[in-house]
């Protein structure tokens, strides 16, 4: 008589061998995509710092689609839908426990001189689990936005931020179905 593993034991490792596998290659990804996956999307909706000359905007939560990096690596590209142009920042955020969120990095300001999608090269380094964000520098330039039907959060800030300013989101900019046009290509 010779000890051999059940049938169940067996089929059991193998399915859990081929869940660590996936895992591992989920986890281990190159690339990841933060914010909103439709940026090209035609829109009607815009967002804009109604009567104050600047205020930032972080998307914090999307029905579909990554709103905190997966890991650590660098910002390499970002794309934003312009409806009407005017200085934009893009954000790393980091969210505290007392929901206040502090501006890590920035790139360096853009002016965009015609609306719809802009695209821009960057070299940001973000962190696992931080979101990004973007300064509206002028009171003038508006971003598309879709309406969600499920939870897409968007808050929104006043004043802009300066890097390493400390804020809380300001109440009446802050939205439960919305979805900001905007997204960031990191890598490792």
């Amino acid at each position: 008589m010779t000890n051999r593993p059940s049938k169940s034991i067996v089929v059991s490792l193998a399915v859990l061998a081929a869940f660590a596998g996936a895992s591992s290659l989920a986890s281990g990804a190159s690339a990841a995509t933060l914010g909103s996956t439709r940026v090209g999307a035609s829109s009607s909706g815009g967002v804009f710092c109604g009567g104050f000359t600047s205020c930032a905007l972080v998307q914090k939560s999307l029905p579909a689609g990554l709103t905190r990096a997966p890991f650590s690596g660098t910002i390499r590209s970002w794309r934003v839908n312009v409806d009407s142009p005017g200085s934009l920042q893009l954000l790393v955020l980091r969210k505290h426990s007392d929901g206040t969120f502090t501006a890590v990095t920035g790139s360096g300001v853009k002016a965009p001189t015609t609306p719809g999608v802009q695209r821009y090269r960057a070299s940001l380094k973000i962190r696992k689990h931080e979101f990004i964000g973007l300064n509206l520098l002028d009171e003038d330039v508006t971003i598309f936005v879709l309406s969600a039907s499920d939870p897409a959060f968007l808050d929104g800030f006043k004043p802009a931020f300066d890097i390493a300013d400390r804020q809380l989101p300001y109440r009446p900019f802050s939205s439960g179905q919305t979805e900001l046009l905007l997204n960031a290509r990191v890598r490792r």
